[in-house]
């Protein structure tokens, strides 16, 4: 009984899908992933056949880098700031989540044996920076220790863009650059 009512949802879902266009239906799915609280990867997203909403449609950016290893390599952040710039910039463009989590920046750049001394004073100086690279965008609980949760802005997007493109790379994102 339950497979079948799971199969009359996903029939009901490719039906409501099929004639919407592939940047809508990668931001519904990508919406239904973070109400559901389930990851979704751009490998899936792919297997879908869904082209992600924000990538070049050359592919680019996909075939350049199969892992955040590759996108950290390319633009060697040298600042602990600018890792988790880079590590949010793969969690949101490469993994299409909508939030970021502090906890699982720290713990990617961690496996690269890269990790950031104190991530939420990282993410803080990204806030700060003019233009702002990261905005907040939740905050579980009234305490300080409380879990927030981030999203690059235009600026941020931008900027790890100009450190894959070697025009900051190897030497961090200064002050002088972002105009503070």
């Amino acid at each position: 009984m339950e497979n079948e009512r799971e199969f009359a949802v996903m029939a009901e879902i490719r039906r409501l899908l099929a004639d919407l266009d592939g940047a809508t239906r990668v931001r519904i799915i990508r919406w239904l992933a973070d109400l559901f609280e389930v990851g979704i990867s751009s490998s899936t997203v792919r297997k879908l056949g869904i082209q992600q909403a924000g990538h070049e449609t050359t592919g680019h950016w996909e075939n350049n880098f199969p892992d955040l290893a590759s996108l950290f390599h390319a633009t060697s952040p040298a600042v602990e700031s600018d890792k988790a710039l880079v590590a949010g910039y793969w969690f949101q463009k490469f993994e299409a989540q909508t939030a970021l989590d502090s906890q699982r920046i720290n713990s990617a750049l961690k496996q690269l044996g890269h990790g950031v001394s104190n991530i939420t004073r990282a993410l803080d100086d990204l806030t700060r920076r003019k233009p702002q690279m990261v905005i907040q965008v939740q905050k579980s609980g009234t305490t300080k220790q409380a879990r927030k949760k981030y999203r690059l802005t235009d600026a941020g997007l931008r900027a790890v863009k100009q450190m894959i493109n070697g025009e900051i790379k190897g030497e961090g994102i200064d002050e002088t650059r972002q105009g503070r």
